[in-house]
């Protein structure tokens, strides 16, 4: 297909710049166009090193920190960094690390190592209380039906499904406490079928999670070659690199992946506007113009979103998005706070990538609403030159923001530290405190349906001259960001249009 005349690309966040990437390696005559609100590129991506005088220095983020390299989204990450020349950047943790290996929750008042394999189990048993409704849990879902899918838009929550297959413990101690570490929400307001398609699926083929599991029956042969197509394009020392890793990062923190995306859009036909948000977008005919709240209006014969349509203040025969489904666009969005505490290398009860805290855990030990903890010091030493214990707080989700202060935020992270590890943590040599204002996107039951009719709308409005990406329509992951922009790119150099949503139209 001849390429795109003009193309604008609405956030600079990893999607939006993943976008203008791999369309400046396809279309490199093509003049396009990414605007980005602030004053900086990267969007949650955020990494800084503090000083620590004596102590040296120590790596802190506050967003994403770690990322897999497993799926089709895994598969696309390495190969971004295979192409921006990354690899010698790469930290990785193995999959036989304590990070790997070790996972807490806080139930009801002390720390329950879960456990990594069936093997594991009867140990856990006996040492965790929490956990005894496990072998119950497992029987249960033998033992209970599946419940059959009578049509496409059949959907349920997480906590549903986990309360019907496996129990009211296993819904509230385990499940809820996952979904506070992945998606800052509630168990219960958070699709099944979209987060957790896999889950589904094996209910669905085998009538049973662990039989299903067992069988294998849950992998989606497309996916599997796709991800098989995208790896043996990888360099092989890369490949090699991360045969064994379970997780990995940079030197630096993951806004090294941004940097280097920056630097490979210098020069070329991208032009970034950064500080230029904007305020509206009209359409004549076959194009867009965007307009911003500095003055600048940028005419595109197509159009890129990452951000949610309602936010263009879209004008004229746009304004078409309210027949949109109105649950993409107004996706529950909580609050989190992110606090990093940093202390001389100090001996801890547990180690490992961390511990969540489920809803069921009582006030009293978690008066906070902390949603967990994250031991960056065991996940990935290697980003300090220094032994430092550095742990990262979340507070907030659906706990709700309970302060704006700085300071009374940091206490209440050095509070749940002492109270929940050690009390021994009661005086960092340095914190961050930083508030991430609507950040991870909550999809409900029903959102796969909702992207389905969001994907039919496109076309019939804008003949797929209009794309979205991103965690608002697709998945909150770094990798699945990646996806989403290199899946619009590929869809617009093969057809000549795009809604970003192809994937889903046949997804069950």
């Amino acid at each position: 297909m001849p390429p795109p005349k003009s193309i604008s690309i609405i956030g600079a966040g990893i999607s939006g710049l993943t976008a203008a990437y791999h369309a400046t390696r396809l279309f490199p005559g093509t003049a396009i166009h990414l605007f980005e609100q602030s004053d900086r590129l990267g969007g949650w991506i955020d990494s800084q090193r503090i000083d620590l005088g004596s102590h040296g220095s120590a790596l802190v983020e506050s967003g994403p920190r770690t990322l897999r390299p497993s799926g089709v989204g895994g598969a696309l990450l390495l190969d971004l960094i295979d192409k921006l020349h990354l690899e010698k950047e790469l930290l990785t943790s193995s999959k036989t690390s304590s990070a790997a290996r070790n996972r807490y929750i806080y139930h009801p008042d002390n720390l329950n190592r879960l456990p990594s394999s069936l093997l594991a189990i009867p140990g856990a048993l006996l040492r965790h209380k929490t956990l005894r409704s496990i072998p119950r849990a497992i029987w249960n879902d033998l033992t209970t039906p599946p419940q059959q899918q009578q049509h496409d838009e059949h959907d349920e929550s997480v906590d549903s499904f986990f309360r019907r297959r496996f129990g009211d413990r296993i819904a509230d101690d385990i499940a809820s406490a996952v979904i506070h570490g992945i998606y800052a929400a509630d168990s219960r307001q958070l699709s099944l079928r979209f987060a957790f398609p896999l889950l589904h699926k094996l209910e669905q083929r085998a009538g049973s999670v662990v039989r299903g599991a067992f069988r294998g029956v849950g992998v989606d042969a497309r996916e599997k070659a796709l991800e098989e197509d995208i790896r043996s394009a990888i360099s092989p020392s890369l490949t090699h690199a991360m045969q064994n890793a379970s997780i990995f990062a940079f030197k630096e923190g993951i806004a090294q992946l941004v940097t280097s995306l920056e630097g490979a859009l210098q020069h070329s036909n991208v032009a970034i506007h950064t500080s230029t948000a904007v305020d509206r977008i009209s359409r004549h005919k076959d194009a867009y113009t965007v307009h911003t709240q500095t003055g600048l209006a940028v005419e595109s014969t197509h159009l890129i979103s990452s951000v949610p349509l309602p936010a263009l203040g879209m004008q004229g025969n746009v304004s078409e998005s309210e027949s949109y489904s109105d649950s993409v666009h107004h996706l529950h969005r909580p609050d989190v706070t992110v606090v990093t505490l940093v202390y001389p290398r100090t001996p801890l009860p547990i180690n490992g990538f961390g511990y969540l805290i489920p809803r069921s855990t009582p006030a009293a030990s978690n008066p906070h609403g902390a949603l967990g903890v994250v031991i960056d010091s065991d996940a990935m030493p290697q980003q300090d030159p220094a032994p430092l214990t550095k742990l990262t707080v979340m507070l907030g989700g659906p706990h709700g923001l309970r302060t704006e202060d700085t300071a009374q935020l940091r206490q209440m992270a050095v509070d749940t530290v002492t109270r929940q590890l050690s009390a021994h943590l009661h005086s960092p040599i340095a914190s961050t405190v930083c508030v991430q204002r609507a950040c991870i996107p909550t999809y409900p039951p029903g959102h796969l349906s909702a992207l389905q009719s969001l994907h039919h709308s496109l076309l019939s409005h804008h003949h797929g001259r209009l794309a979205v990406i991103g965690s608002p329509y697709t998945g909150i992951a770094v990798g699945d960001c990646v996806r989403s922009a290199w899946e619009v790119v590929q869809t617009l150099n093969s057809t000549g249009t795009a809604t970003g949503l192809e994937r889903f139209q046949n997804a069950v």
